[in-house]
């Protein structure tokens, strides 16, 4: 099986090197195309006023090929399938992120969105996160990838589905088990900080803190905290079937007397 994979920390983050390993050493064929530099809350833009360039990373991991790429995450994803997979790929993964991709926050995560790419291009697809900045412990991510994508492979999965999978900071035998889980809708409260440069000129950082009352329990982001893996279905269709369903009754009414 062939492995196309990115990530949005960039080609030097050490969660894409130990989940590449870990699929190499499991059997995969891997082919790795991310960004030269770390792409995070890009979600799923691409380079259009601007070329890409491309640089090969030969002494990256032995036995993988590897590629920096000057784009997106999902640059990277279009890219790699179409100009760089020598064989055809049968799965898109995106990590491992450092860095939680839970609840609403997906929608501005370039890792989800680089395995979206992927799933619209007709290819099975995996998205790989690690909640939290201060573990470097990717064991527990690797293995639940691992798991994750054989079921893919081997199940009837629609290919326009993706798989966002979160795992908590913690050792592997720690983990509570896999469970399915639904989005949090995610709340912040603050904004931007104003601050001034040491050569006088006003800029701003944003900086918020998540509200603790809307973590809902049985959420993707209760889970975590809890202990548990998540694993997420997700669609690139945002419409919603009864909204939309609402909204032709409503549409029917104008012009009405």
């Amino acid at each position: 099986m062939h492995v196309l994979m990115t990530n949005d920390d960039s080609i030097r983050a050490p969660g894409i090197r130990a989940l590449a390993r870990a699929f190499g050493d499991a059997g995969y064929r891997v082919t790795v195309c991310a960004p030269d530099r770390e792409r995070s809350a890009c979600s799923h833009s691409l380079t259009m006023q601007e070329p890409l360039y491309v640089e090969p990373c030969p002494d990256w991991e032995s036995g993988i090929r590897a590629y920096a790429l000057s784009g997106t995450p999902a640059d990277c994803v279009q890219f790699g399938l179409s100009c760089l997979s020598e064989e055809p790929v049968d799965l898109v993964v995106s990590g491992i992120n450092h860095g939680a991709n839970l609840g609403s926050d997906t929608l501005y995560s370039g890792t989800v969105a680089a395995a979206m790419e992927g799933a619209f291009h007709g290819k099975k697809a995996l998205a790989v996160s690690l909640v939290g900045h201060l573990s470097s412990d990717f064991s527990g991510a690797c293995n639940w990838a691992l798991k994750v994508a054989d079921w893919i492979l081997t199940g009837r999965i629609s290919p326009a589905m993706v798989y966002n999978l979160n795992l908590p900071p913690l050792p592997l035998r720690e983990i509570r088990g896999l469970k399915a889980a639904p989005l949090c809708m995610v709340r912040y409260t603050g904004g931007y900080e104003k601050r001034v440069s040491p050569f006088g000129r006003e800029h701003y950082w944003l900086r918020s803190t998540l509200v603790p009352d809307c973590v809902v329990p049985g959420t993707d982001l209760w889970l975590t905290r809890e202990g548990w893996a998540t694993l997420t279905p997700l669609g690139w269709a945002l419409a919603d079937p009864a909204a939309l369903a609402r909204l032709d009754d409503e549409l029917n009414t104008i012009g009405e007397e």
